[in-house]
């Protein structure tokens, strides 16, 4: 898993743009951030594949996990790439305003799902609010090959802080 900072974005899917993209990503933290984020690696994924791609995005918000693995495992009607987005997914706030919310079992089915895979082609990118590090699915989220956009901006009061929050 690669860890990318939302300043570090442009920079590295410009880098990355002669190779194949990753086949996941992951992009949390402050909603304003993300959605920028979210932008960019959505053109880099169109650019990559020269056409419009199979193109299907969801709100994470109303959809249930099972329509998620569902649309990640089914393959597309025409050939190509097939690009899930799924929006505004509440994987780290157990108490959000969501219709949808990821219990127990829900969360060990994902989890069970990043370590069997999806098929080759098609790529999962996931919006969220900000990542708690130390809940298990974002443990095995970082063991898969994907990458993760770090949106979050720095909330202390220290001159590094500060001097990030202003920036």
């Amino acid at each position: 898993m690669t860890l990318i900072s939302h300043q570090q974005l442009a920079v590295t899917l410009a880098k990355s743009i002669k190779g194949n993209p990753p086949t996941f990503f992951l992009i949390s933290g402050e909603p304003f951030l993300v959605k920028q984020a979210f932008a960019r690696v959505k053109q880099y994924l169109t650019r990559i594949s020269g056409t419009v791609p199979g193109l299907d995005t969801l709100d994470g918000r109303v959809t249930p996990l099972g329509d998620i693995i569902e649309q990640v495992t089914t393959y597309p009607f025409l050939s190509g790439t097939k690009i899930i987005c799924v929006t505004d997914m509440p994987l780290f706030q157990p108490d959000s305003s969501a219709d949808v919310k990821y219990h127990a079992a829900d969360l060990d089915r994902l989890t069970r799902f990043f370590k069997d895979g999806w098929p080759e082609g098609h790529i999962l990118v996931m919006t969220t609010g900000p990542a708690d590090k130390r809940k298990s699915i974002y443990k095995t989220i970082t063991q898969s090959s994907g990458w993760i956009i770090d949106c979050s901006v720095p909330k202390g009061s220290r001159k590094a802080d500060i001097d990030a929050q202003r920036q």
